[in-house]
């Protein structure tokens, strides 16, 4: 297994080089058009958010082991756009780079890496052209490895898990970014009414073999209707203009997930750490088994990256902004945000 890991990740070094010498020959920005959308188009309009300091994690006490004690965090200022990427835009990036027609798996596979999968992420391929299968403006649902490699494209990254939650909030403490009580106005999310009941969550063990609870949601989530994606920005976007931060999507970071990160940076960091990005590698493998309560221990994937924002399925547990989640890098689990380094004058 440890192999296998080995050889997939050069694999996706390769991809990344072969990508970047591919678009260091291409045209310039402004001019690379790929049917209806330019490159420029596809980066999307982007917000700049002034560098600072917030308290990172479980601000109300309810939520995983994973996601305290809260502690500092200090980032320098960044920018990011402003809504999900699209499937149209991610259609478009796929055409750019001549991605190779799906297998018989539906899988789109660039020199051996998955970056999505045609019903999972509303694509089709069309003659030499990927387009968007239905939904233009839905968010794209793809791999780790895809959304890695359409933010390098733009000239930019994916943000990592501390600029994701300090977007999210746009300066709030509160359980929401808009304050402590989820409103289905306000998000595309499944209000499941009664706060005070959660049920029993799976945990995952930590790099000392300390059970560490991973996830958590509310025990009466199945009684509500499940909902389904929205457009990109269907709803009003947060103080410092990001939207769908909460809901509609899940969202790809950056980072490796660790579920005893938060401890570590605490730890070693008192005064508060700057421009975190994880750990330098993910949560062992868990094999699963029992853990207090008798509940089954999550299974966490060998590769597993940050997802964030929870999604149109998620309850208000995993709608907060400080609710952390996870996915293998192959799997084509999460939607994703472009963000960028910045030096000019951020606006919020």
């Amino acid at each position: 297994m440890k192999s296998s890991f080995i050889v997939q990740t050069c694999l996706y070094v390769v991809v990344c080089v072969l990508l970047q010498v591919s678009l260091s020959n291409a045209a310039p920005v402004e001019s690379v058009v790929v049917g209806q959308w330019s490159k420029t188009s596809m980066k999307g309009e982007t917000v700049a958010i002034k560098g600072g300091e917030f308290m990172m994690g479980d601000t109300s006490a309810e939520g995983s082991e994973c996601e305290r004690p809260l502690h500092k965090v200090q980032l320098s200022g960044f920018e990011m756009t402003t809504r999900e990427v699209t499937r149209a835009q991610f259609a478009s990036f796929l055409t750019m780079i001549n991605a190779p027609a799906p297998g018989t798996s539906a899988a789109v596979v660039v020199n051996g890496v998955k970056y999505a999968d045609l019903a999972t992420s509303g694509l089709k391929h069309t003659g030499n052209k990927y387009i968007a299968a239905d939904g233009e403006t839905l968010p794209a649902i793809v791999t780790w490895y895809g959304a890695d490699a359409y933010c390098r494209s733009m000239g930019g990254r994916l943000p990592t898990e501390a600029e994701w939650e300090y977007g999210a909030r746009a300066g709030a403490t509160t359980r929401y970014p808009w304050g402590d009580r989820f409103d289905e106005a306000l998000a595309n999310g499944r209000a499941t009414g009664d706060e005070s009941k959660t049920k029993e969550v799976p945990s995952a063990v930590d790099q000392n073999g300390k059970e560490v609870r991973v996830h958590a949601s509310r025990a009466d989530k199945s009684t509500v209707p499940p909902g389904s994606l929205k457009p990109v920005g269907s709803y009003k976007p947060n103080a410092w203009g990001l939207y769908d931060m909460i809901g509609n999507a899940k969202e790809w970071c950056q980072d490796w997930f660790g579920v005893d990160y938060y401890s570590f940076s605490q730890s070693n960091f008192p005064a508060g750490v700057q421009d975190p990005k994880g750990p330098d590698t993910p949560s062992a493998v868990i094999e699963g088994g029992k853990g207090t309560g008798g509940h089954s221990t999550a299974r966490l994937p060998r590769d597993a990256k940050v997802v964030r924002g929870g999604s149109h399925d998620s309850d208000e547990i995993q709608l907060r902004c400080a609710s952390r989640g996870h996915a293998g890098q192959d799997q084509c689990a999460a939607g994703f945000r472009v963000a960028f380094p910045t030096e000019a004058t951020a606006t919020h």
